[in-house]
């Protein structure tokens, strides 16, 4: 099962021009070969949520045959869903080597998240992300994501992946790419499920 956006908010971003960002969108979790898996979570989507030790699981398995990439995209029923997205990527321009941990700790916090936030200002929102990641013990502090909520490439850096994904027909979560190739079943994979696929694709080599 998946999160799903809803298909009219593609239509005015297939109309508009996306800026091309000065690096790939997404964030590599892991470069192998000759497997390119590309997962697209939602950190305040449950099926993400239950999916993401399941990746993880699969990227131990497959360290070496296999390049893992993770996109965030962030559905708009989801509320505060974009502010913990800002939150990963201000997490990627300081200290890119705990993002891994930084999506488990977000996981580990969705049901606060929520509920808790549902009735919050932004500004209390943005405040209450910073403290769960500066909780974490992940060398990440509150100013750090703060700083990054104001600040306009890190913002920027959230829109464009969102874009991004809507412009690969990205319509929910979690999603999977492979080898350039979205595979809608994937989404209700389980690990021995992914298993079997994974050497389906390698018995082709």
């Amino acid at each position: 099962m998946f999160c799903r956006v809803f298909a009219f908010l593609f239509v005015s971003f297939a109309a508009s021009q996306i800026p091309v960002p000065g690096r790939p969108t997404g964030f590599t979790l892991q470069q192998g070969s000759p497997i390119v898996l590309e997962a697209y979570y939602d950190l305040l989507c449950p099926y993400s949520k239950s999916s993401w030790p399941i990746l993880q699981k699969l990227m131990e398995q497959y360290q070496k045959e296999t390049t893992v990439i993770l996109h965030l995209f962030p559905l708009p029923y989801h509320h505060d869903a974009f502010f913990a997205t800002v939150a990963a990527e201000a997490v990627i321009a300081n200290h890119s080597s705990v993002y891994k941990d930084f999506v488990s700790l977000m996981f580990e916090h969705q049901d606060e998240m929520k509920s808790g936030a549902v009735n919050m200002t932004e500004s209390q929102v943005k405040n209450h992300i910073a403290n769960i990641v500066a909780s974490g013990n992940l060398g990440v502090t509150d100013k750090e994501i703060l700083a990054g909520f104001e600040s306009d490439a890190v913002t920027e850096a959230a829109v464009l992946a969102w874009k991004s994904a809507s412009q690969r027909t990205i319509y929910g979560t979690p999603q999977f790419v492979v080898n350039g190739f979205i595979v809608p079943e994937a989404g209700n994979f389980d690990y021995q499920d992914w298993v079997k696929f994974i050497a389906s694709l390698l018995q082709k080599l």
